[in-house]
């Protein structure tokens, strides 16, 4: 299937721990922002895309996205992009929890282990 920001193609796997009862039984993943998604890159020998700089802003291959900072704001432009591209087929609230920082009230910000570094 074609990729709807970057205009290449993208492929789909399985995945055991999504079940319809959880939902689709589809779900994204986010480049190198997530443990699963991690996981299914070293599996499947698929290339870690580094949608978002250091800083948490969209990287310049995003075309639309270019600039802003990942936010939860930042979703409707996200499904307009998809819809107006042809590739959004259904949108519905589906709540979940999001890892938060305790001490500053905002949403953590994963990235990949590779690209952290300890000064010790």
């Amino acid at each position: 299937m074609e990729h709807p920001y970057q205009k290449r193609d993208s492929i789909l796997v399985h995945g055991d721990h999504v079940t319809p009862e959880t939902g689709t039984g589809l779900v994204h993943t986010a480049p190198a922002h997530g443990v699963m998604t991690i996981i299914y890159e070293k599996k499947f020998n698929i290339e870690t895309i580094h949608a978002l700089d250091g800083n948490g802003f969209f990287n310049a291959e995003y075309e639309g996205l270019a600039g802003f900072p990942r936010n939860l704001k930042l979703t409707t432009l996200k499904f307009d992009i998809l819809n107006n591209s042809g590739a959004l087929i259904n949108v519905e609230d589906f709540h979940h929890s999001y890892p938060y920082c305790w001490r500053q009230k905002l949403p953590n910000f994963c990235i990949d282990p590779s690209m952290v570094y300890l000064n010790g």
